[in-house]
C-alpha cells in the first residue's frame, strides 16, 4: 500500500494537533482548583420519609434530603432533593442525628440533630402516630471534604477564589479550632420558669466528643455553662411562663474555656379549659351555666415554660483558637483494652405515665417487671438479645459487647385521639450518656424483685419470640 506524500503530511499534522488538545487537557486537569466543602458549612434538610412512631427506633436509619441548592461559591455541588441519612436519637421529642449527604459520587460526613417536639406528634384515623417537620432543620459538614466539579460547571476563577478564602495556614504545631464549630450539648437539671431566675447557672454536658484533625479536642462528657437571661413565671389570664437563656462557654481538652454563641429559649403552653372541651361535648348544663363561667375565664392560669433535665440543643463555638498540638495529643485518652466479662443492660421506666407496670422479655423469657420510676439491671454475656414489653408488643433487638453498659427506656408519649388521651408505651434503645443521665432519676427495684439471670437458660434468652399466628 502506497501513501501519498500529500496524505503523509496531513497524517503527521492531525497527530500533532491530538498531541497538543491531549496535552493541554492534561494541563487543565492538573491545574484545575479544588472544590472543597468546608467544615461547618450549614445543610438544610427534611425529611424523606413519612416517619411514624410505629416505625422510627432508635438507632435505625431514617431517609432525608436537602431542602435548599448546596453551594461552594457559586457553584452547586449538591441540589435540593439530593439524599441524606439520619439516625433516630430519641423518640419523646423526637430527634434524628444527621449522619451523611450524598454529593455527586461522593458521601459528605454531617453532623447535627433535627427536633421534632412530641406537641407535633398527630394519629392518624388509622391509629399511627405521624411526627411532622415544617420548618427544616439544621446539620452542619463535619470535615473539609472535596468534591469533584460537576459535569456541565466549569471551573471558574470565581468559585476557586470563594473556595479557597476560608484557607488558613495553620503552623505544625497548631490545632484551629473554628468559630461555629458545632457542639451537642445535654441538660444536666431541669429548669422552670416558676423558679429560675435572670443571671442563674445552668450547667450542660457535652455529648459525643467533638474532633479536629482526628484529635478530641472537646471531649465526651465535658462541662459546658449557660445563664439565665429571662425568666417570667406563669400567670392568670392564660400568660404562660417564659425562659431565654443564653450559652455562656465549654471546657476545651486543655481545660480552656471555649465561648459560646447560641441562645436558647422556652414558653409554657395554655391548657383548654375544661369549660370549652364540655362544649364542644355539648354538654347541656355546661350550655346553661356559659353566662355565669365567662366572667371567670380570665383567672385561666397559663403553664410554666419548662427545659426538662436531658434536653438536647446544639450550640456553637464563639471565636477561632489554635490550640497547642503537643498538649492536646498529651490530653488524649490513653489506649485502653476493651473491658472483659458480661455486660450490663439497664432498664427504666421515667416517672410518666398512666401507672401501669409491664413484663420485660428477653427472648423466652420474663426477666422483670418494668414500674414507674423504678430501674433494674441484667448482667448478659456478649450476644443479640432481643427485648419486649408484654409478649404482644413490637420487639427491640440489641446487640450486647463484652464489657459494655446498655440502656433500654420504657418510651411512653401521651396521644390525644378525639377527646381521648391514650398512652402508648414501647421499649427504645437508648444512647449511653441519656440513659445514664435519664436512670439516675429512677430508683433500683427492691432485692427480691431484682432478675436474676443466671437461673435461666442462655439459650432461651437468646431466642427470637415466633411471629403470632392470625386465625
Amino acid at each position: 500500500m502506497k501513501i501519498t506524500t500529500l496524505e503523509l503530511i496531513c497524517l503527521l499534522f492531525c497527530s500533532v494537533a491530538f498531541a497538543q488538545e491531549t496535552q493541554q487537557e492534561t494541563m487543565t486537569a492538573a491545574t484545575k482548583p479544588k472544590l472543597v466543602l468546608r467544615e461547618g458549612t450549614e445543610v438544610y434538610l427534611n425529611f424523606g420519609q413519612r416517619v411514624t412512631r410505629q416505625r422510627a427506633r432508635v438507632g435505625e436509619p431514617v431517609e432525608l434530603m436537602l431542602a435548599a441548592d448546596l453551594k461552594v461559591g457559586d457553584t452547586v455541588v449538591a441540589a435540593a432533593g439530593s439524599r441524606a441519612i439520619g439516625v433516630v436519637l430519641r423518640q419523646d421529642d423526637f430527634y434524628v442525628r444527621a449522619t451523611w449527604l450524598q454529593a455527586a459520587n461522593t458521601k459528605v460526613k454531617l453532623h447535627g440533630s433535627l427536633r421534632i417536639p412530641k406537641m407535633s406528634a398527630q394519629k392518624t384515623p388509622s391509629g399511627q402516630t405521624v411526627f411532622h417537620n415544617d420548618v427544616p432543620g439544621t446539620a452542619v459538614v463535619d470535615a473539609d471534604t472535596e468534591l469533584p466539579w460537576p459535569e456541565g460547571q466549569p471551573a471558574t476563577v470565581a468559585d476557586n477564589e470563594k473556595s479557597a478564602a476560608r484557607e488558613v495556614k495553620i503552623p505544625a504545631n497548631k490545632l484551629r479550632l473554628p468559630n461555629g464549630k458545632q457542639v451537642q450539648l445535654m441538660l444536666m437539671e431541669s429548669i422552670s420558669s416558676k423558679k429560675a431566675k435572670a443571671g442563674d447557672s445552668v450547667r450542660f454536658q457535652v455529648l459525643g466528643d467533638v474532633k479536629v484533625d482526628g484529635l478530641v479536642v472537646i471531649a465526651n462528657k465535658a462541662t459546658a455553662m449557660g445563664v439565665i437571661t429571662t425568666a417570667h413565671g406563669a400567670g392568670i389570664a392564660w400568660r404562660t411562663g417564659k425562659l431565654q437563656m443564653q450559652m455562656d462557654f465549654v471546657t476545651l481538652i486543655d481545660q480552656q474555656k471555649q465561648p459560646l454563641q447560641t441562645q436558647t429559649s422556652a414558653k409554657g403552653t395554655v391548657d383548654t379549659p375544661w369549660w370549652v372541651d364540655a362544649l364542644n361535648e355539648k354538654n347541656p348544663l355546661v350550655v346553661y351555666l356559659l353566662p355565669l363561667v365567662l366572667p371567670l375565664a380570665w383567672l385561666q392560669p397559663g403553664n410554666q415554660a419548662i427545659l426538662p433535665k436531658g434536653t438536647l440543643i446544639m450550640v456553637e463555638t464563639s471565636g477561632e483558637v489554635f490550640l497547642d498540638r503537643s498538649v492536646v495529643e498529651a490530653s488524649q485518652l490513653a489506649a485502653t483494652g476493651r473491658k472483659q466479662g458480661d455486660a450490663t443492660v439497664t432498664v427504666y421506666y421515667p416517672n410518666y405515665g398512666d401507672g401501669r407496670s409491664f413484663k420485660v422479655l428477653c427472648g423466652l423469657v420474663q426477666v422483670g417487671k418494668a414500674r414507674r420510676g423504678r430501674n433494674f439491671n441484667l448482667k448478659l454475656p456478649p450476644g443479640k438479645y432481643v427485648f419486649r414489653l408484654q409478649p404482644e408488643c413490637n420487639p427491640v433487638s440489641l446487640q450486647v459487647e463484652e464489657g459494655g453498659e446498655h440502656y433500654l427506656k420504657v418510651a411512653g408519649t401521651q396521644i390525644v385521639h378525639d377527646t381521648r388521651k391514650e398512652w402508648i408505651f414501647q421499649l427504645a434503645i437508648v444512647e449511653h450518656d441519656i440513659g445514664e443521665l435519664e436512670s439516675t432519676e429512677t430508683t433500683p427495684v427492691q432485692a427480691k424483685d431484682a432478675p436474676n439471670i443466671s437461673k435461666f437458660d442462655l439459650a432461651k434468652l437468646q431466642a427470637e419470640q415466633p411471629p403470632k399466628k392470625h386465625r
